[in-house]
């Protein structure tokens, strides 16, 4: 074998690096890594055996623009957790008392951008005065097949500015066999990397699951322990400790939840269920969007799973770390924000072309219950029990026009002017859009240029109406009952 194809040593790396003013600090059988004015090089994870860095991260050069962190690592991880985030309380109470210890220990947190708990954490870490150790992983995808491509990509990197503290190589597939796992590289490095992993949720059969079996059965690994957050009374401990994973009863998180005051879309009482008085006060409703359905448009809210419009992602996470009651996106609290703001914000959202409309439909609100259905490749209901209805003629005066169904060719026939009305419909659309009977304005609906008998609140039980009519003059009903 040539020795050009041959996979170079360790030192033939170090001068690849060394000549364009970085240094490749690990060597087979030691770590170094002092810092340079130019940052310094390490060939995987410092504070791991190259080989154990290999079984995680496979073969990786990573540069620190300011040399490698002294303080100690903390990984916060997590699987996925609900859309909603404001119904995960207990999680985020978790999250508060996770780094709070953190800081207490005066450690850092590490950040992996796309990992569950990334953004929550580092909004928390910045509140809790915590220094975090960020890893770019931004071309950790791709491969470098030669030692020149590889020393070319270092002196690229080294002469860029970073806001990571760690900067991963694409794989060195010229070192040795490339790396196969399951499990996605970011979630690796978090496992990898940190010198205390707690865990704040782990599903059966996830990812985290996964990895934290791997990290109990890797010799090297082993020995950093892992909190696991649990409830009291959630877990055996003894049997939990045995297996390397240390349960951590947070007793704060809960307390915290329970002194938390009511979220908007809370009930007072009951559930959200539509009990028999419901249904007997919702039949002698007598508003004229029953009586006369025909005159009316309904648009039903939805719940936001993020930032409202017009706030920051930040601003929303700190409801969220913090526990506030502004913290509800749910559909109640979307239709509560319309009640104060009096304006329907328009969307782009599935509108072909991008326009911003607000959608209604002329479907009476007398169906809403038995046409509600999940629409799984859309992740949402249909019909939604919480809008508002305003009347048609109205509506029609602020620009309002039924949309037109059709195919793709139909869309490509219609003036500028009349594509924000168009809607794909056909045999091979999934969903039947037709039964929708959707109208549309273009732009935002100021609800103030409307009286108070050309509109109606529509919720899902009577608790919800006597909630939501205490904030308003506009008169507030109860979805009836589903037709059978």
């Amino acid at each position: 074998m040539s020795e050009s194809s041959r996979a170079p040593s360790p030192q033939m790396i170090a001068q690849a690096f060394t000549s364009h003013g970085g240094e490749v600090s690990r060597q087979i059988g030691g770590i170094g890594g002092e810092a340079t004015e130019k940052g310094c090089w390490t060939f995987g994870l410092p504070q791991l055996s190259q080989q154990c860095s290999e079984r995680w991260i496979g073969s990786r050069m990573i540069w620190w623009p300011a040399g490698i962190p002294k303080h100690p690592q903390h990984a916060i991880v997590s699987s996925r957790i609900r859309r909603q985030r404001e119904e995960e309380t207990i999680w985020f109470g978790f999250l508060r008392c996770a780094v709070d210890r953190i800081a207490s220990a005066k450690g850092s947190v590490i950040l992996v951008p796309g990992t569950a708990a990334e953004k929550a954490v580092r909004q928390a870490a910045k509140h809790w005065n915590v220094a975090t150790i960020e890893y770019s992983l931004v071309e950790a995808d791709a491969e470098l097949a030669t030692a020149a491509a590889a020393a070319r990509w270092a002196e690229r990197i080294s002469g860029q500015s970073h806001h990571a503290q760690a900067v991963l190589s694409p794989e060195l597939v010229f070192a040795g066999p490339t790396l196969e796992a399951a499990q996605p590289l970011r979630d690796r490095l978090l496992f990898a990397a940190a010198d205390q992993i707690t865990i704040l949720c782990s599903r059966p059969g996830g990812i985290t699951a996964e990895l934290k079996n791997r990290h109990l059965a890797d010799s090297e690994r082993q020995v950093v322990w892992i909190l696991q957050a649990q409830q009291p009374g959630s877990m055996n401990v003894p049997e939990s400790a045995q297996s390397g994973v240390i349960p951590w009863l947070v007793h704060t998180a809960v307390k915290d939840v329970q002194s938390r005051p009511p979220l908007q879309s809370e009930p007072i009482e009951v559930g959200r269920q539509v009990t028999e008085q419901t249904h007997r006060k919702s039949k002698a409703q007598t508003h004229d969007v029953f009586l006369r359905p025909e005159a009316w448009l309904l648009h039903w809210t939805r719940a936001i799973p993020g930032p409202w419009c017009g706030q920051t992602e930040e601003d929303w996470l700190d409801e969220l770390v913090f526990n506030t009651a502004a913290a509800d996106h749910s559909a109640f609290a979307t239709l509560c924000r319309i009640v104060r703001q009096r304006t329907l914000r328009a969307s782009n959202q599935g509108i072909r072309g991008g326009y911003r409309v607000v959608s209604w439909t002329a479907v009476p609100l007398s169906e809403f219950r038995h046409r509600r259905t999940w629409q799984r490749h859309r992740q949402r209901y249909d019909f939604e029990l919480r809008g508002i209805g305003v009347h048609r003629s109205q509506l029609i005066r602020l620009g309002a026009r039924p949309v037109v169904y059709g195919p793709v060719e139909q869309w490509n026939q219609l003036a500028e002017i009349d594509r924000p009305w168009f809607q794909k419909a056909g045999p091979e659309v999934r969903l039947n859009t037709r039964a929708e009977r959707e109208w549309r304005v273009v732009g935002d609906v100021d609800l103030q240029r409307l009286s108070t008998a050309e509109i109606c609140l529509f919720v899902e039980n009577s608790e919800e109406k006597q909630r939501l009519q205490s904030r308003t003059d506009w008169p507030v009903v109860v979805v009836p009952p589903g037709q059978s």
